[in-house]
């Protein structure tokens, strides 16, 4: 095992997060949405899903998003 790996393995275990595929799918999906501002078709393809219900499975929406959000609607 290489320097970076030990270095790497041993910080993982510090704090204590089981890194998945499935959790750095989840982070990858909901960056690109929350962070970056693509819709959710354009990050369905680069998820490489066939369904967009997929993608909505893997996205975390961010609540403060959701709270400006709804600040912006003229009621």
């Amino acid at each position: 095992m290489g320097l970076h790996s030990e270095f790497g393995a041993r910080k993982v275990h510090e704090i204590k997060i089981v890194l998945t595929s499935h959790l750095a799918r989840k982070t990858c999906i909901t960056l690109l949405i929350n962070d970056y501002g693509l819709d959710i078709a354009k990050t369905q393809m680069i998820a490489g899903h066939s369904k967009i219900e997929m993608t909505r499975r893997y996205l975390k929406i961010d609540e403060r998003d959701l709270s400006e959000a709804a600040k912006k609607i003229e009621w």
